[in-house]
């Protein structure tokens, strides 16, 4: 058992053996490298495609990466290191060797004429045009170099220079993707049909000459990456996905027509089953190929059954932490720049920047102590918080475009919550609570004791609980929205009239949890066998002006669970006949009548909150016997990767 004391805002000293990891600065994890993954990763891509031919006659796929790179930063000339490392490997057969030299020319040609021209601002416009010359230029310059005029197909040259452009867009808006310093400015289709020909062109580029099972892993690929784009970003997307791998794939020569229309049909299913848990969507997603693979095979071949069967087991099995990263980067298709509306965004934040300062001067105005005016000072304040976070928000979506696809639900953890309660004055407790998800992906859970007993306490209760749950979910800071409320209860009567207040907020995408406790009972945090108990010694609400907030942040994961109690469940172990002896002062300070519940919230195997919840209540209950009891409430939740 763990006791936590609290020093300052944020910060805890744990007491007792193997404390759980709790801190005040949360860490947002290993970045500093990220960068060097990046380029390893670019380079491993630039020289896979390199290799892809397309209608198994020229190779395009290192021009247009070039192009596009260098359209970047000229820092990416390094890519040119796998790109001819690739074309060296390659040794391709006399039957098309003369497309091979060519697109290698051409791709140092495009390099060198970017090079030279680094201070000329070329439109991506006009580096497709340069692209394609180029390419038609090093064909017929070859066929003439080596006196096979006669041997010239036009058809097949421009389909070059046409693939060259496209895979030039492609190339320019996947670079775009990876840079973070900048929003992504494209369109969502844009980008999901960039990532789909990227992600279909590296895999084939190093499956496209493998024989026997592993000739289908372009074909599972493309699979498992129309079923994650399909259930993270809906029907639209996942068609949208597959009908440009089932293209990608078709021009490699890796698939048939009728295939294609499989892959399609595919993509469909993928968006439509997202709603559902991952593990039907992937049950369906497999169901559909299988049914479409058999009816739809075509004539130079069935369809494989084990690419589908292996995609729905991968989006299964796939790890949580790497679905949320892949939910964190499809995120940018989402904030661009096209707008919907013709009313400007610069127009919009310097209105909204207006009224920031017109709360901020008022709400300054207005704070001159302990009076109403008080109340109205932290509203004027909380009103500024609120519209900075909206102008934040309208930055960070791109000039105001609204998200086409929801991510509300798609977070890396979530939280089960039950409750339990008993009260001491017929069916009226003067205990309440409530949870719920607020906004940015953080889960709220709010517990009050009203002073008294029966309806009185209860009003007050109440109004502690929907007072901070309204204030808190329309953006305002919680010590705002705690100091709106003391100031509040001050004023609201000549009695004496105060509350306890707990607060829990959970983000479901750091698994960081902020508790704010004021003048309630102790938080219990099991992780395992282990339980730890987070105190603060602070006055409740309504007692004192200038109320001092602390708060404790700490690192949670799968499977730990919170129990937040009043004061009835822990006075309730004075009445156990337990006689622990603490050890020391702090220890002191976390009192033997508590000490039963440190033991009952140890012995309960059970993962359900509801089933900690009843069991908790019903033991308080039993403390008490036949004394007169007081309300009883325990808000129990575990924590769950998704």
């Amino acid at each position: 058992m763990g006791i936590v004391s609290v020093k300052g805002s944020g910060e805890m000293k744990i007491s007792g053996v193997k404390a759980l990891n709790i801190t005040g600065k949360v860490r947002e994890g290993f970045r500093e490298h990220v960068w060097v993954l990046q380029i390893v990763m670019i380079a491993l891509i630039a020289f896979s495609v390199t290799r892809v031919s397309l209608m198994a006659t020229f190779y395009p796929c290192s021009i247009a990466m070039m192009a596009a790179s260098l359209r970047k930063s000229t820092l990416n000339l390094y890519l040119m290191f796998p790109v001819v490392i690739s074309f060296v490997l390659l040794i391709p057969g006399s039957e098309n060797s003369t497309y091979f030299i060519s697109s290698l020319a051409a791709m140092l040609l495009c390099t060198a004429f970017f090079m030279a021209t680094t201070k000329k601002n070329y439109s991506d416009f006009s580096r497709m045009i340069v692209c394609a010359f180029v390419s038609l230029a090093t064909n017929v310059a070859y066929f003439i170099a080596t006196d096979t005029v006669y041997m010239i197909n036009g058809s097949l040259i421009l389909l070059d220079a046409v693939t060259v452009c496209a895979l030039y867009f492609v190339f320019h808006v996947f670079f775009a993707l990876f840079d973070w310093k900048r929003e992504f400015v494209s369109s969502p289709e844009s980008g999901v049909s960039a990532i789909s020909a990227v992600w279909t062109l590296t895999f084939t580029g190093i499956f496209q000459e493998a024989e026997g099972m592993l000739s289908g892993v372009p074909v599972l690929s493309v699979l498992f990456g129309v079923l994650v784009i399909g259930y993270k970003l809906g029907v639209y997307a996942g068609v949208t996905a597959a009908a440009v791998s089932s293209a990608t794939l078709f021009l490699t020569g890796m698939i048939i027509s009728s295939h294609a229309l499989i892959i399609i049909c595919a993509g469909v299913a993928a968006g439509l089953f997202s709603g559902l848990n991952k593990h039907t969507t992937a049950l369906c997603f497999t169901a559909v190929c299988l049914v479409f693979g058999l009816t739809c095979s075509g004539s130079l071949g069935a369809f494989p059954k084990w690419p589908p069967l292996a995609s729905g087991i991968l989006f299964v099995l796939m790890p949580s932490s790497l679905s949320f990263a892949l939910t964190k980067f499809l995120r940018r298709l989402a904030h661009t720049q096209e707008g919907i509306s013709d009313i400007r965004t610069d127009d919009i934040l310097k209105i909204l920047e207006r009224y920031r300062k017109c709360f901020g001067q008022l709400g300054s105005l207005y704070n001159l102590g302990l009076d109403k005016r008080s109340i109205v000072s932290h509203q004027f304040k909380g009103m500024e918080r609120v519209i900075d976070k909206l102008e934040e928000d309208i930055k960070t979506a791109g000039n105001g475009r609204i998200t086409p696809v929801s991510f509300i639900n798609d977070t890396r953890y979530r939280i089960e919550t039950q409750a339990s309660g008993y009260a001491r004055s017929g069916s009226i407790s003067g205990d309440s609570y409530i949870t719920r998800r607020i906004s940015g992906n953080k889960y709220l859970m709010i517990l009050c004791d009203g002073m008294g007993k029966g309806e009185a306490a209860s009003l007050e209760s109440n109004l502690a609980v929907k007072t901070l749950s309204n204030l808190i979910d329309a953006g305002f800071e919680t010590e705002l929205a705690l100091h709106t409320l003391n100031s509040i209860l001050l004023l609201k009567s000549k009695e004496e009239i105060f509350s306890t207040v707990d607060i829990g907020i959970f983000d479901c995408e750091k698994a960081v949890l902020k508790l704010y406790k004021i003048g309630a009972a102790s938080t219990y945090i099991k992780r395992g066998n282990r339980v730890d108990a987070v105190k603060m010694a602070t006055l409740p609400m309504g007692i004192v002006d200038g109320l001092k907030i602390d708060y404790v942040s700490m690192k949670l994961q799968d499977g730990d669970q919170i129990i937040m109690v009043s004061d009835g469940i822990t006075d309730s172990g004075r009445y156990a006949g337990s006689s622990v002896k603490c050890a020391g002062a702090e220890d002191a300070a976390h009192s033997a009548d508590s000490k039963w519940l440190d033991g009952l919230i140890a012995n309960v195997k059970s993962k359900d909150p509801g089933t900690m919840a009843d069991l908790i209540v019903s033991a308080a209950i039993e403390n008490y016997g036949l004394r007169e009891r007081d309300d009883l409430t325990v808000i129990s939740a575990v924590v769950r990767s998704k």
